[in-house]
């Protein structure tokens, strides 16, 4: 009974150094940012600007900037200051005009403001960062254009089966997982998983990709245009079957990040008994009307899991740690 509640004890411990982390990493970020300009927080990390567009051409990355193209970079360059200084990242001007950032073996090409924050969110918070001894497969629900994918794929060997609801995203995930040469270690589906199979009229923004969702788009960013697009939705259920059989004795690891579909999802898979195949789940559970993120964790409890953290991203979304 004493080891039981020593357990308990340290697991406790643990939760909440972990949250203390990412709240000082956070702040630090945050204060980093907000403290500077993108001029001045370039010129603090050592850099100069060269000639009459400081902005167009930044020494420190290697690279002249196109205030037109390359707006959504600039708007960004703090961040992408700290990837370069932090992470090891490099900029690079592809052939397209495009820019692509290099962290290791990964090689992408954000295409909007919002990406270069989940560039932020995957790379340097690595919110996806698990260790294991153990190779896992991944099973990435809610792919977005796919740097999560290629973050498992290329930073940690690992194979991924990726599901992506909106086809035009998929297809730009396509084009980052080829950019850095990881199509043998990524299979990428453009359907979406739920709680049943189904197909959809939805309301798809190119903009703001990442709040695509079964329920329309829930950003509060700038959408820009938003036209009907039709998708296809899988069961939870059937698929893990397939992905477990992909996985071949590995134990799975769920990135679960489907902009509310995941409690639909979770429910589906709690009651048909298919919880027990998934060894750690990362899940972002979002607030949806009738849906909060404790019902993501009380099905979690249900299923077996040990919910290890818990942090709030935002005012709507939580992510969530669970393990066996």
């Amino acid at each position: 009974m004493l080891n039981v509640i020593a357990n308990r004890i340290r697991l406790l411990l643990r939760s909440e150094l972990d949250l203390n982390k990412d709240r000082l990493l956070g702040e630090l970020r945050k204060e980093f940012v907000q403290a500077h300009s993108p001029e001045a927080a370039v010129q603090s990390l050592g850099w100069h600007y060269e000639g009459d567009a400081p902005m167009e051409h930044l020494v420190g990355f290697g690279i002249r900037f196109d205030p037109v193209r390359h707006a959504h970079w600039l708007a960004s360059i703090q961040w992408v200051a700290l990837l370069v200084r932090d992470c090891g990242a490099t900029l690079h001007l592809m052939q397209t005009g495009d820019i692509e950032i290099r962290i290791g073996a990964a090689r992408l090409a954000p295409e909007t403001p919002i990406e270069m924050a989940f560039l932020m969110e995957i790379f340097y918070d690595e919110c996806y960062g698990v260790e294991s001894k153990t190779p896992f497969f991944v099973w990435d629900i809610g792919a977005n254009v796919g740097f999560a994918a290629v973050y498992f794929a290329a930073l940690k060997g690992w194979d991924v089966a990726a599901y992506e609801l909106c086809p035009p995203t998929a297809e730009s995930a396509q084009r980052n997982i080829a950019l850095s040469g990881m199509e043998s270690k990524i299979r990428l589906v453009a359907e979406g998983i739920g709680g049943k199979n189904e197909n959809l009229s939805i309301d798809f923004s190119p903009v703001s990709r990442g709040s695509n969702s079964l329920f329309g788009n829930s950003s509060w960013e700038e959408k820009g245009a938003v036209q009907k697009l039709d998708v296809v939705v899988r069961d939870a259920s059937e698929v893990i079957d397939e992905v477990v059989n992909s996985a071949a004795g590995r134990p799975l690891l769920v990135k679960m990040d489907c902009e509310g579909a995941e409690y639909a999802a979770l429910q589906r898979l709690l009651e048909t008994d298919k919880l027990h195949h998934i060894s750690v789940l990362i899940l972002e559970a979002h607030i949806e009307p009738g849906f909060e993120p404790e019902q993501a964790v009380q099905t979690l409890l249900k299923g077996g899991f040990t919910v290890r953290r818990k942090k709030r991203l935002t005012d709507r979304a939580t992510i969530i740690y669970a393990t066996r």
